[in-house]
């Protein structure tokens, strides 16, 4: 209906030729050369829920400034001004061809370090799609890329209903039980899950005992930043490390900070959702041209990295906690179909080597750093409770505390003061978010949901190498007690 409207307002509209990722359309908007872009989707939510989100002509989804003039434009329209269009059917509005569905499966190749990697050692792994539009784009990719594969037949089918689940939020555990079922009878070596509109990730892979566990959005975000630059440093790919970065969010594992300070690798942290991560690229390409003189076609990531380093900033991986991530810069968006290559040539890396994902997590943290991440909400009765809330925070803003629990806080950042600039130098918008850090380099994000009635926590608690296995589940046991005591502290609080 939004493509039809646009087309009979005298406009030129495409649309996919059935329900696609939220990324393919975040890609396919610079490619065709359209102005912008609208996704409409609830993606784990019911149908009722249904978001609109609104890309510009980079792909990249629409910045602060112009989204609320989009919203001021959309207030002075009236419901007399639609009713005409509304049984108009979709006129006017033409299918993509086949050329621009397969461009975006060749892009994905862009995020593959050593492609070949994954038909020396492919990795067994079970696929869902949680009854989303993953089932029309990641088949595809594997069976283009060699990777082994069984699918979760029963959710390969787009249902809005999500039948065989509760929630179909990779975050949830529950939702990944069929699939996990399933990888532990047929001995994959993980299961991989996409969320409905396959632009986040979930993965479980084997635990002790042959059952599997699944990995936090931060694990999995350290993992492929790990074994990224990893790589790129034994393929002498890091030419000026200076000039590869990794873009995250603050309330992303400070470990991925660590990493790259070990390589000399800018690691550039921006507020929360992905939108700031599609703007940060676009900065980066808008330089590479200005130096250049031309965009950079080649697909090839070896090529592609050597050129962004000598005439820019090459993006390495882009990582949220929340089950986003990011390899190729040709996409402005988290993007689930990519992710999957790239925890795929992981996957592929280990099995060579002999290595579980979970051995080698536990080698990250003896080789970088030990970190532990924790993440927390105060599930609040209302909308007023929200506001009472958030002024409770706006004060604690203003006066933080001295100690938390035995914690020494050496520093408060507050977001909602401005003036913050990141490692790029770009200066931050205000958000009402406070980083609180503490003397033995543990650290606490604070911030209200800008969805529902929650105060959300973001607890890192650093506890220096680990040495041995002793040594991690000691680490483990600490952090979690250090993790509650800050949280029921913050329970006070708000109380």
């Amino acid at each position: 209906m939004a493509a039809s409207m646009w087309a009979n307002l005298g406009g030129e509209a495409y649309m996919f030729g059935g329900a696609r990722p939220t990324p393919q359309l975040s890609y396919t908007i610079p490619q065709i050369g359209a102005h912008a872009g609208v996704m409409i989707t609830a993606s784990h939510n019911p149908y009722y829920d249904n978001g609109y989100k609104v890309y510009d002509e980079n792909g990249a989804q629409m910045a602060s400034q112009k989204t609320k003039l989009l919203a001021e434009f959309i207030g002075e329209v009236s419901v007399n001004d639609v009713s005409g269009f509304l049984d108009s059917g979709i006129l006017g509005a033409k299918i993509l061809p086949a050329e621009a569905e397969n461009s975006y499966i060749d892009s994905l190749s862009e995020a593959l370090i050593e492609p070949d990697s994954l038909r020396e050692t492919p990795p067994k792994i079970v696929y869902t799609p949680l009854h989303g539009t993953g089932a029309a784009v990641c088949p595809r990719v594997m069976e283009r890329f060699g990777i082994p594969a069984v699918f979760v037949e029963a959710q390969m089918k787009p249902d809005g209903a999500f039948a065989t689940v509760k929630s179909p939020n990779p975050e949830d555990s529950s939702a990944m039980e069929m699939g996990i079922k399933i990888a532990e009878d047929c001995g994959a070596d993980a299961l991989i899950a996409t969320d409905p509109d396959s632009d986040r990730m979930g993965v479980a892979v084997k635990s002790e005992g042959g059952k599997f566990g699944i990995l936090s959005g931060n694990e999995v975000g350290i993992m492929l930043a790990a074994f990224r630059l990893e790589r790129m440093k034994a393929l002498g790919l890091l030419e000026k490390p200076e000039n590869c970065v990794v873009l995250k969010s603050f309330i992303t594992s400070p470990l991925i900070e660590k990493i790259c300070d070990f390589y000399g690798v800018r690691c550039v942290n921006t507020l929360t959702g992905f939108k700031y991560i599609g703007e940060r690229i676009c900065l980066y390409e808008k330089k590479f041209l200005a130096e250049n003189g031309c965009e950079l076609k080649d697909r090839y990531f070896k090529n592609r990295a050597r050129m962004f380093q000598k005439h820019s900033s090459f993006f390495v991986l882009g990582a949220e906690e929340s089950l986003g991530y990011l390899g190729t810069d040709s996409t402005k968006d988290k993007d689930a179909n990519s992710a999957l290559l790239m925890f795929a040539e992981l996957l592929a890396y280990l099995k060579k080597n002999g290595l579980s994902a979970r051995e080698y997590l536990v080698e990250i943290f003896k080789k970088y750093s030990f970190v532990r991440d924790f993440s927390e909400s105060l599930r609040l009765e209302s909308v007023a409770d929200l506001k009472r809330a958030k002024n409770i925070l706006f004060e604690f803003g203003k006066n933080p505390p001295k100690k938390i629990s035995n914690l020494e806080v050496s520093e408060i950042v507050n977001f909602s003061d401005g003036g913050i600039s990141d490692a790029d130098g770009e200066r931050l918008p205000k958000e009402n978010f406070y980083m609180l850090k503490f003397a033995d380099g543990s650290r606490v994000g604070v911030r209200a949901s800008g969805t529902e009635p929650k105060i959300k926590f973001y607890i890192s608690i650093a506890g220096g190498k680990a040495g041995s296995a002793d040594d991690l589940d000691a680490l483990n046991a600490r952090s979690r007690e250090k993790a509650d005591a800050i949280f029921r502290y913050f329970e006070g609080v708000f109380a």
